[in-house]
């Protein structure tokens, strides 16, 4: 067991004294402290005491599922994600636990990350996080997550800050794609459909209720449907813990393919399964497995491009010229070939394959990406403004609202769906997909 007692730390200090917060400040910070050093030595018990106030009292435990309950709050018991990934050939370790998209905070206080068992700060690989979550939170709240990273020492420069908070990573980009893809598989392995609103009738309804169902196309459902393909923290403890199930995901759509039934309005196609009806947007749908796609790509490597018989012309004005400079390295990751041609126009002589399979206006997007380049809406960060290049060619890409589908089109949109996407949000944070269950149909009719 080891006390510290400290008294009148900054006494022959008044210079350090004088920036010292208030009372109860303080305390917070060292209260925070404390937790961070708990969640990364759950087998070591923590007390902090105030005065006359016990403020932390956390019992020693070998389970770090537990510490993370106790820390965060018994609340999210239920509402977390396993998270595990190793990389042998890169040396790279990813163990730990993510919270459910309902549980999201306003603030970053319950997103924790830990190097070689070392608490960190570090805005790269909090973003990896973050955008694992793109199209699940709004983007204005950060995820509930407490990660723990094991990297070869030697590849990490942990004297950037005296605190030792701050790290530099010889090989930040790798480690940026393995942490996104680790939370992102982790997620979308679970079924996180919203459900659709249904009010129940006050009383059984009559056949003058019934919905009148001309408005949708009629789908032959003759085919067949489509199958899913040296720290405090002890990484062989962490796993035998980690192995008892966390948060069990009712009912994967995953495990139910669902069967295409009809096509509504050109936009919306109904489709069932064992569980009930599930009606998706085709748009939002198809934007989430074409940014999905491109996303795996491009965090293996530059995307495949094709070169343009004749370079698209795109006009330009002089801030949207400094903005094609500036986003250089980034057009590179992306298959974009675009140079200056003149003191206001930028010929594109190569773009992404995809663009061109879909059949995507080149200019119109050349025009509308320079536009944010230029005008600074794009993030500073490159991976940031990676991903918000790629919401704009998912969307471009995406079959849009009011486009028509035949039976094989359909089932093959679901195909996609059962093998990529199971966020059930578009980039952009709009539902893909709602479930009406038959347990709701049977309310809705008076059978229940």
């Amino acid at each position: 067991c080891t006390t510290v007692d400290v008294h009148q730390l900054f006494a022959r200090t008044p210079a350090r004294r004088k920036f010292l917060k208030a009372d109860g400040a303080e305390t917070r910070r060292i209260r925070e402290l404390l937790l961070r050093l708990a969640l990364s030595h759950p087998g070591i018990s923590v007390a902090l005491v105030s005065g006359d106030r016990t403020l932390l009292d956390l019992t020693a435990t070998g389970e770090p599922r537990q510490r993370v309950l106790d820390v965060l709050g018994p609340e999210l018991e239920g509402e977390l994600i396993e998270v595990e990934s190793e990389d042998a050939d890169a040396r790279i370790g990813i163990w730990g636990l993510v919270g459910r998209p309902s549980v999201a905070r306003p603030t970053t206080r319950h997103l924790h990350l830990f190097l070689n068992g070392r608490p960190i700060v570090d805005r790269s690989l909090a973003h990896a996080v973050r955008e694992a979550y793109r199209g699940l939170i709004d983007p204005g709240r950060t995820p509930t997550a407490v990660l723990f990273l094991e990297l070869d020492p030697a590849r990490v420069d942990v004297n950037v800050h005296p605190t030792k908070t701050e790290v530099r990573l010889r090989d930040d980009r790798l480690v940026y794609s393995r942490l996104h893809r680790a939370v992102l598989d982790a997620l979308s392995a679970q079924d996180l459909t919203a459900s659709a609103t249904v009010t129940a009738p006050s009383s059984a309804p009559s056949s003058r209720h019934h919905a009148e169902f001309g408005s949708g196309r009629a789908v032959q459902t003759g085919f067949t449907s489509a199958t899913d393909g040296s720290s405090g923290f002890d990484v062989t403890e962490a796993r035998a813990a980690m192995d008892q199930p966390v948060a069990p995901a009712p009912s994967l759509l995953a495990a139910t393919p669902a069967t295409p039934v009809m096509q509504v309005h050109g936009s919306y196609i109904v489709a069932e399964d064992e569980n009930g009806l599930v009606i998706i947007d085709q748009h939002a749908l198809h934007e989430r497995i074409m940014f999905s796609t491109l996303l795996n790509r491009v965090l293996d490597g530059d995307l495949d491009s094709q070169r343009l018989l004749a370079p698209a012309v795109v006009d330009a004005d002089a801030e949207q010229m400094d903005g094609l400079d500036r986003i250089g390295p980034l057009l590179q990751r992306l298959g974009i070939e675009a140079e200056a041609m003149g003191p206001g126009t930028v010929g594109v002589h190569a773009v992404p394959v995809l663009l061109l399979e879909r059949r995507v206006d080149i200019v119109e997007f050349t025009a509308e990406l320079l536009a944010r380049a230029g005008g600074g809406s794009l993030p500073p960060d490159e991976e940031a403004a990676l991903q918000e290049v790629l919401d704009m060619m998912s969307c471009r890409a995406a079959v849009k609202a009011g486009e028509s589908l035949n039976a094989m089109e359909l089932a093959e949109l679901l195909r996609q769906r059962d093998e990529v996407e199971r966020s059930s949000r578009c980039p952009h944070g709009r539902p893909t997909t709602l479930r009406l269950s038959l347990e709701d149909l049977e309310k809705q009719f008076g059978r229940r």
